[in-house]
C-alpha cells in the first residue's frame, strides 16, 4: 500500500538536500536569497502535487495497487474512508465462468433464496494512516459465491464490506444470528452486508455510511430515530475480508433495544436474523459460532471482565 503524496514528498525532499551538497549550487551568504526563493518555489510545487494525488486518491483515480492480503489481522480506528467504484473487470470471474455458472445452478438447488444481484469487491487499495481510500470493481453474487466456496483464492479482490458496531445505552454490543438460508447462515455477526448497487452515487463514489444505516434497519428495524453514529469507522483486516464498522450507539437500554429488535423478527415476512445476541465481554464470545471477522473485532474492544 502506498500512499503516492508522501512518497512524491520524500523524493523531492531528497534531491533538495542533493542539490543543495552539488557544485552546481554552492550555498554562501551571497546566494542566500537565492536559495531561499527557490525553496518557496519547490515547496509550492511539492505542496501543489501532494494535494493532487490526494484528491486523485478520493477520487478513485489514483495508481493501481496490487492487492496483498494482511499477514496478521488487525483492528484500528480511522477517520475517513473514501471509497469509488471503477471500471475494472474481474479476471478471476472471467477465467472460471463455466465453474461458476454450473456451481450456481447447484447453489439454487440446496439454497433457492439466493439472488443473483449486483455487489462490489475492492481491487486497489491505499492506507493513508487515518484514512483509506479503496477501488471497488462490479460483480456479481454468483462470481462471489464461487470464489468463497473455493476457499478464498488469490484473485486480486477484497472482500470489502460496511457493518454496523450497535451498542445499547448499557453499553453492551448487540450482534444478529443470520438465518439459514443466507450466506452467513447459523453464524453470529455485525449487522450489515455487500455495497451494492444502491449504494453507489452517479459519480461513482460509494455512500457507506448510508448503505450501512440501510443494512442495519432492513436486519433489526433499528433507525437513525434510535441510535447515532460516532466518529469514524473500525477497520478489521482478516485475510481477504476488509470490515468497515461505523459505530452506533442506542439511548436504549439493552433490554429496550434487543426486545424492538426482536419484534421486527417476528413481524416481517423474510427476516434475515433468526435471533439477537448480546455480547459484554471476552468470554461471552467463547464457543459462539461467529463469523472471524466479527470475533477479531470484538476482541479487540471487548473488557476481559
Amino acid at each position: 500500500m502506498i500512499c503516492h503524496a508522501k512518497v512524491f514528498h520524500d523524493v523531492c525532499t531528497r534531491n533538495i538536500s542533493q542539490y543543495q551538497r552539488s557544485e552546481h549550487f554552492v550555498y554562501d551568504v551571497r546566494n542566500a536569497t537565492v536559495m531561499a526563493r527557490f525553496r518557496s518555489v519547490f515547496g509550492l510545487i511539492v505542496f501543489l502535487c501532494s494535494s493532487y494525488f490526494l484528491q486523485k486518491a478520493r477520487r478513485g483515480e489514483s495508481k493501481h495497487v496490487m492487492i496483498e492480503r494482511p499477514q496478521k489481522d488487525s483492528v484500528r480506528h480511522i477517520a475517513r474512508c473514501y471509497l469509488r467504484v471503477g471500471d475494472g473487470r474481474w479476471a478471476y470471474a472471467e477465467a472460471h465462468a463455466d465453474s461458476i455458472e454450473s456451481g450456481w445452478i447447484a447453489a439454487k438447488r440446496t439454497t433457492p433464496a439466493y439472488f443473483n444481484g449486483v455487489i462490489h469487491l475492492i481491487d486497489s487499495y491505499e492506507d493513508y494512516g487515518d484514512a483509506i481510500s479503496a477501488r471497488l470493481l462490479r460483480t456479481d453474487f454468483k462470481s462471489y459465491l464461487y470464489w468463497r466456496l473455493s476457499g478464498w483464492a488469490d484473485a486480486g479482490v477484497l472482500d470489502g464490506f460496511g457493518s454496523a458496531l450497535l451498542r445499547s445505552a448499557d453499553g453492551d454490543v448487540i450482534l444478529g444470528k443470520q438465518r439459514d438460508g443466507h450466506v452467513n447462515g447459523g453464524l453470529t455477526y455485525l449487522p450489515g452486508g455487500f455495497i451494492d448497487a444502491r449504494d453507489v452515487r452517479a459519480d461513482g463514489s460509494v455512500d457507506l455510511d448510508s448503505s450501512v444505516r440501510r443494512e442495519l434497519l432492513e436486519e433489526t428495524g433499528i433507525g437513525s430515530d434510535t441510535v447515532s453514529a460516532g466518529a469514524g469507522y473500525y477497520l478489521t483486516e482478516t485475510g481477504p475480508h476488509v470490515s468497515i464498522a461505523v459505530p452506533f450507539r442506542s439511548h436504549l437500554s439493552t433490554c429496550d433495544l434487543t426486545e424492538r429488535i426482536k419484534d421486527h423478527i417476528r413481524t416481517d415476512p423474510d427476516p434475515e436474523l433468526a435471533d439477537v445476541v448480546i455480547v459484554r465481554r471476552l468470554s461471552d464470545l467463547d464457543r459462539l459460532p461467529m463469523a472471524h471477522y466479527a470475533r477479531v473485532l470484538l476482541t479487540s474492544l471487548l473488557p476481559s471482565s
